[in-house]
């Protein structure tokens, strides 16, 4: 793995830490080379990538910002096909020259990964000029090394506690959620919300609905970056995963709860729907987004009915197709 030496610029990503301190055992051997927005590190980290002389790379790509760099390094890569992992085609946040940007970085891959339909008709969209045989319409996985491969639970440790797990950003609605809470409190009074994730910007408005709503005794707030292996515990303790996004494309978070068999709650945006099924093999529940009391009705009925085992069940046979092993015999498939 040729990664970063840093990110982003400290202006750049409000949040405490760009570092994961944790090194899992499965860790790739890795060499820190790049800083996006240092144009020196570029060569360097293309002398690194050469001198590996690969058949193969694969760049994840999430937003316009680091376009330049990559954009710039695959162009220069000897004889290596190149594969670019899309996480977004559309972005949550504006940037400017988002749409030339991305062109730039897509039009020299021999392959475009996509994690959702979603994206792959973003694409379709709004770069008709690159050729279809170059998409490829994939999947996010399941994160099951956070679980463990034998993991299995038949019911949760705490039947009242919600999670919220994950960076906390505008676009990931924790005030439709906060707002929600009360609602289910009037029915739950010892509802629990778990908070774990660090805080992109000011943590300030969400604490003054907190406040507002004297919310402080149902939340447990972890408001740090949570290291892989405390993953585990958040996951194991709750009953329900809550995504109330404004806008997403798919989620991580989703294929971190269903390594635990944990059921979600979650927006109707983007991609997710992909990824929750609702019906007869049932492993969440989606609702409209920027909706509170549609976000407390759906809680209230997964917890008056009882829905956890049921879903978890579902979770089981849905994640048997969604696996790292599937994922990367369909990109070398489309090779």
């Amino acid at each position: 793995m040729f990664n970063f030496v840093r990110q982003y610029p400290n202006w750049l990503f409000p949040a405490s830490s760009q570092y994961n301190e944790s090194t899992p055992d499965n860790e790739l051997p890795q060499i820190r080379t790049l800083t996006p927005y240092l144009p020196h590190t570029w060569l360097k980290t293309l002398k690194a990538i050469n001198s590996y002389n690969p058949d193969l790379v694969i760049v994840s790509f999430w937003i316009p910002f680091f376009a330049p760099a990559f954009g710039w390094i695959i162009r220069r890569i000897k004889s290596a096909r190149i594969i670019i992992l899309a996480h977004n085609i559309e972005f949550h946040e504006k940037w400017f020259f988002a749409k030339p940007l991305t062109r730039y970085l897509l039009t020299p891959a021999h392959r475009i990964v996509l994690l959702s339909e979603k994206s792959s008709h973003d694409l379709f969209r709004l770069y008709p000029e690159i050729p279809k045989y170059r998409i490829v319409s994939g999947f996010h996985p399941i994160y099951e090394h956070f679980a463990g491969q034998h993991f299995s639970r038949l019911h949760p440790v705490e039947k009242q506690t919600l999670l919220f797990f994950g960076l906390i950003k505008d676009y990931k609605g924790l005030d439709v959620l906060l707002d929600a809470l009360p609602i289910v409190r009037e029915q739950y009074l010892d509802i629990k919300l778990i908070l774990a994730g660090d805080v992109y910007g000011s943590f300030s408005p969400y604490q003054d609905q907190i406040n507002r709503y004297n919310l402080e005794p149902s939340l447990e707030k972890h408001l740090t970056y949570i290291p892989d292996q405390r993953i585990k515990e958040f996951f194991q303790r709750s009953v329900v995963c809550i995504l109330p996004y404004v806008s997403a494309t798919q989620s991580g978070i989703i294929s971190m709860s269903y390594a635990f068999n944990l059921p979600v709650i979650a927006s109707r945006v983007g991609g997710i729907g992909e990824y929750v099924r609702e019906g007869d093999q049932a492993t969440g529940i989606l609702v409209d987004p920027g909706n509170p009391q549609a976000l407390a009705t759906a809680i209230l009925s997964y917890l008056n009915n009882g829905l956890y085992q049921n879903f978890s069940n579902n979770i089981d046979l849905l994640k048997q197709n969604l696996t790292w092993e599937k994922l990367s015999q369909k990109i070398m498939d489309s090779l």
